[in-house]
């Protein structure tokens, strides 16, 4: 424990990792605050509206919904013909329009989950063709995972929870990456370039001890990148949106998550993107470890880290046509989508051994897989090390 917590302290005696969180949290703050200033008094506007209208979805609030949306829609087109700018309309009468077409959308999608439930169900029992075998066994399962999820029935502003939980999808893993790479590149080259290795390593014991608390004070340090920039993303949006519709279904963020396969609340969603989170940076910081376990020079490993985090994403920029190589990039660097917990909560299956598996579970398997390999290419590279 004494040794974990030495190597922890290694970690966080870094100057350039809090002065890189203080940057991103910064930034963070002045796009969200700066967005939010110029619009305050619709958001005030939002709260309020859905403050009265929202709750339970029921048949006397689409009724509501749909006059409300009707008369937002005369205001929209009379400020189209006088060429004036929709930020112009009154700020209740946009908010109310803002707030009937959410519960017009929630019934639409609901209509759109019963009708793909009933062809579902009739696959499920072997009414359509095509649907013994496999397509059977997958029609079951998206069912079960459908019914789960259920369809939007409760209305609320959604702004806070939207930008917390996409925050890790659209920026936030660059801000976590880069901490995660900046305070883990030095762990082993800086023991080479002191010359501790002679003594850490002066035996099979003693490379197992000092990798095991390296390794765990590694995991320890991702998960603290994790809570920290997810406490202050909560934080922010709170402050700014309030929270609530924290212990509704996930599926009733409904611009995100309509055809969502979690059947939780969102306030365990969240915690489940911070698991997950976690596991992937833990994954990369292994890849960084791997990295500098070989080499004495400090920089080299947070260099070669940082581009194989981001050439996934630069290669999908460059859109080169060399249509093979995208599942090479995929596999061989797969830390970005890791991050990005792509499909984690999407209705999507992948087949292992003629049963359906959900993505979000097949990202899981693969996090762990990457997180095997590494570890064991890790303890070779750590057991052949020659000491100095």
């Amino acid at each position: 424990m004494r040794l974990i917590q030495l190597e922890l302290y290694k970690i966080l005696a870094q100057k350039v990792v809090y002065l890189a969180f203080v940057v991103m949290v910064m930034l963070y703050g002045l796009f969200l605050y700066g967005q939010g200033e110029s619009r305050g008094e619709r958001i005030q506007a939002l709260r309020d509206t859905f403050e009265q209208y929202g709750g339970e979805l029921t048949k006397e609030k689409e009724a509501w919904a749909d006059k409300a949306w009707a008369e937002y829609e005369q205001a929209e087109k009379a400020a189209r013909a006088k060429e004036q700018s929709l930020y112009d309309l009154d700020s209740p009468l946009w908010a109310r329009g803002w707030v009937g077409n959410d519960i017009k959308k929630a019934v639409q999608w609901g209509e759109e989950q019963e009708r793909v439930t009933q062809q579902l169900e009739a696959m499920a029992v072997g009414e359509t063709e095509g649907a013994p075998g496999y397509e059977r066994k997958l029609a079951e399962k998206e069912l079960a995972v459908r019914r789960s999820a259920g369809s939007p029935d409760y209305i609320f502003y959604q702004e806070g929870w939207r930008n917390i939980l996409m925050y890790g999808q659209e920026i936030g893993y660059y801000f976590a990456g880069a901490l995660t790479i900046l305070g883990l590149s030095g762990t082993f080259s800086r023991e080479y370039t002191s010359r501790m290795d002679s003594l850490l390593f002066s035996s099979r014991y003693g490379r197992t001890r000092a990798l095991g608390a390296k390794l765990s004070a590694a995991a320890i340090y991702c998960g603290m990148i994790v809570g920290a920039l997810g406490g202050v993303v909560l934080a922010m949006n709170g402050w700014l949106y309030g929270l609530t519709g924290w212990n509704t279904r996930l599926v009733n963020v409904q611009d995100l998550f309509h055809g969502t396969a979690f059947g939780g609340p969102i306030w365990l969603y969240f915690l489940k993107q911070l698991v997950y989170v976690w596991l992937g940076y833990t994954v990369l910081g292994m890849f960084v470890l791997l990295i500098s376990s070989r080499t004495r020079f400090l920089l080299l490993p947070a260099f070669l880290g940082g581009l194989v985090f981001l050439l996934p994403a630069v290669w999908q920029v460059l859109s080169l046509p060399i249509s093979r190589l995208n599942g090479v990039v995929s596999v061989l660097f797969p830390y970005l989508g890791f991050l990005k917990l792509e499909g984690l909560d999407r209705i999507a299956f992948v087949s292992i051994l003629g049963r359906p598996v959900l993505d979000g579970d097949v990202l899981l398997l693969r996090m762990l897989a990457y997180a095997l390999v590494l570890g064991l290419l890790l303890y070779t590279s750590i057991q052949r090390r020659q000491v100095s």
